[in-house]
């Protein structure tokens, strides 16, 4: 046994079950979902390994449904086995709780239990086509219709009561109680979850917020500023326009499709024009190149001269 095992058989010891007290539901569906996601990302880590595989190693995809079991087995012996809770219990302080002894050592019986009921159960509905004949697999699927039922009345249960969040636990009176840390050298403060958390409402705020956020009307008014400041010395009308601005859209830099100008000497492609104007009517449209401000559409006009022809001058 190592030193951290004798610590958490010592801290163990050290609680009473009048220190051990009911989780909130919340905490308790978390501690599922964060064991879910777990068993989720190392099994799309391991498909991706799969996708790699040389097609002469048909036999590894074959073992896959073992492979998984054994990665299940080695998580659980190393959590549920060794510190009596899950991955994700060990993150919110949740321990697996004897209900009939009110105690934390849990008995060879019930991780007995917990082992068949959470990983061969779902080994044996992956291969119940090699072990079973078509008969066989018609009761599996009787049964499994019936867990799914008593699984949502087991959960309906919960809300009410707060216990037994899973059908398994109500099976093997395995009960999560609250177990709260008291040596430092067990775990942080959560700040990576806490972060995490942080980060992912942020993201999700900034996808609701974002969509109502038009950024060409603050580019519009950046460059309103700019041109009440910075106004250009040089005259831009039409009359000092050159060849090469009749070749490329002062906007999308590409060459004029349909080409309009707006009094400046730039000329610019239709759409690009026309979606940056209607963009912030209210501000108007000021040339990214010159600054030249424009706040009505007819100002919008269709180059008169042709650019083909000003090319073969």
């Amino acid at each position: 046994m190592t030193g951290d095992e004798r610590g958490d058989r010592a801290l163990d010891a050290r609680r009473t079950p009048s220190a051990l007290r009911l989780p909130s539901r919340v905490k308790q569906l978390d501690a599922s979902l964060l064991d879910n996601e777990l068993k989720n990302l190392l099994f799309s880590q391991l498909s991706n390994v799969f996708k790699h595989i040389h097609k002469n190693l048909d036999v590894l995809h074959e073992l896959r449904p073992e492979i998984e079991t054994a990665i299940a087995l080695y998580i659980s012996y190393h959590s549920v086995v060794k510190k009596h809770a899950t991955v994700g219990q060990s993150l919110l302080e949740l321990k697996l709780v004897d209900t009939f002894r009110d105690s934390t050592d849990l008995r060879k019986t019930q991780l007995c239990g917990f082992i068949l009921s959470t990983i061969l159960v779902p080994w044996i509905k992956q291969r119940s086509h090699l072990l079973f004949d078509v008969k066989h697999q018609r009761v599996i699927d009787h049964f499994e219709t019936l867990y799914k039922v008593l699984n949502l009345v087991n959960f309906l249960v919960f809300l009410n009561s707060g216990q037994f969040v899973t059908l398994w636990q109500r099976a093997i009176k395995l009960n999560s109680m609250y177990c709260p840390l008291e040596s430092t050298s067990l775990g942080s403060h959560f700040e990576m979850l806490n972060r995490e958390i942080l980060w992912h409402g942020l993201a999700q705020f900034l996808t609701f917020i974002l969509p109502f956020i038009s950024f060409q009307r603050m580019k519009n008014s950046i460059l309103s500023l700019l041109n009440l400041y910075f106004k250009p010395q040089k005259p831009c009308g039409p009359e000092t326009r050159s060849k090469s601005d009749l070749v490329a859209c002062g906007i999308c830099t590409n060459w004029p499709n349909n080409a309009h100008e707006i009094g400046c000497k730039h000329v610019f492609c239709y759409y690009c024009i026309m979606s940056n104007f209607l963009s912030d009517t209210r501000n108007g449209f000021n040339c990214p190149l010159c600054l030249y401000h424009v706040s009505r559409a007819e100002d919008i006009r269709q180059l008169r001269m042709s650019i083909e022809a000003s090319e073969k001058r």
